[in-house]
């Protein structure tokens, strides 16, 4: 069982669906644990996915998008509640179907890095690998949605909320699920969104 109290993987025996439960983020996350707890996941099982997440680090993002995408098995990513910056990014897996209930959402934004205590020629260089690490979220996204560059940079510029409809209108999903709503409410200084506390200065 993944020690991780986040993410965890849940094969099952024989010809059922192994499951991942993925909700939250924490900050010392990282691609090589992920990579070794899908091992429970066999080649060709079909894999359901559940995701309910502010999302993390980009790069920790791409390299389970391409784990996932990897996959040789039938992938059904459901977003239970929000998907969110890096979160859009494994939900835009190759070979994934994406299913929302109404309620659920994405945020797709811009591309964002710390530069505390960078000399100046060393700020110049991460925006220039700010700007490539950008153009390769973008690509990820078209591949998925097959938006054109200049709606996917207004849509990425914008931090822009999509709801289920509008995500499956755009491409970032594939389908609704009628069967179930996810529930958002304000609490205080936050809003829940199936369970997941998000600051309310993102709405």
């Amino acid at each position: 069982m993944n020690k991780n109290k986040f993410y965890q993987f849940t094969a099952a025996a024989q010809d059922a669906p192994a499951r991942l439960d993925l909700f939250g983020w924490d900050q010392g996350f990282d691609e090589s644990s992920f990579k070794a707890d899908m091992a429970v996941v066999r080649d060709d099982q079909p894999l359901n996915v559940y995701i309910n997440s502010m999302g993390g680090s980009v790069y920790t993002g791409i390299a389970i998008y391409n784990l996932i995408s990897r996959h040789k098995g039938p992938v059904t990513i459901t977003v239970a509640g929000m998907a969110a910056s890096a979160a859009t990014i494994i939900t835009s897996a190759k070979n994934a179907k994406v299913v929302m209930p109404r309620g659920s959402m994405m945020l797709v934004h811009p591309v964002r890095m710390s530069t505390d205590a960078l000399t100046p020629r060393e700020m110049k260089e991460a925006a220039e690998n700010l700007e490539k690490v950008r153009l390769s979220v973008r690509d990820i996204y078209s591949e998925k949605t097959g938006l054109d560059e200049k709606t996917l940079d207004k849509l990425m510029n914008a931090e822009s909320f999509l709801t289920a409809e509008e995500a499956v209108e755009l491409g970032f999903a594939d389908e609704i699920d009628e069967s179930q709503v996810v529930e958002n409410r304000a609490v205080g200084d936050a809003v829940m969104v199936n369970n997941l506390k998000v600051s309310a200065q993102f709405f």
